[in-house]
């Protein structure tokens, strides 16, 4: 009767090891992905770029956001922007130098500069929905808005008080409120 329940305690725990080291080895494959890539075609498995995080549930955002984003989902980022990665780090407050040597090392974004990556593709995601196309998008970020003043949208992205003004002139936009 011991002997059996001995071997069946033994089995239980090989079972349980056995799903660590899968839960392990899938987090390790999700790391390797994210520190060498900045988007592949994974589907739901690992969020790559920003926009991915950008439309992402908040609590599951706010996870990536701390961990950081592969530094070359930057370039990804900048691309649908229509901006160079100088330009769109100037606008972010960014150091150029600092992104090219996160990329040249394939590590991390940190979680502010993250946030502040994120934080422009939700407001490209919102322009999006709104103009058709990502050149629109592009051009409307890059020129004086009235509503804002008379400054471009994309000079207040590097704060998210002028991030959340870019948002309601174009929920503004959106429902006819255009100031």
């Amino acid at each position: 009767m011991q002997l059996s329940a001995i071997r069946g305690a033994q089995q239980v725990k090989k079972r349980r090891s056995s799903r660590q080291r899968v839960d392990c080895a899938r987090t390790q494959i999700a790391a390797i992905l994210l520190e060498n890539a900045a988007i592949l075609p994974l589907g739901n498995l690992v969020p790559l770029s920003a926009f991915h995080v950008a439309k992402m549930p908040p609590t599951s955002a706010i996870d990536l956001i701390r961990v950081g984003l592969p530094a070359g989902s930057f370039d990804a980022a900048a691309k649908v922007l229509y901006l160079s990665v100088d330009e769109l780090a100037a606008k972010l407050w960014i150091s150029p130098r600092t992104l090219l040597y996160q990329r040249k090392k394939k590590v991390r974004l940190s979680s502010e500069r993250t946030e502040k990556l994120v934080r422009i593709a939700r407001i490209q995601t919102l322009a999006r929905s709104i103009f058709s196309t990502d050149a629109a998008v592009a051009e409307w970020l890059n020129a004086p808005a009235p509503a804002l003043n008379g400054i471009k949208p994309i000079d207040l992205v590097d704060t998210d008080t002028g991030a959340r003004e870019i948002e309601a002139v174009l929920h503004g936009i959106a429902y006819g409120n255009v100031m």
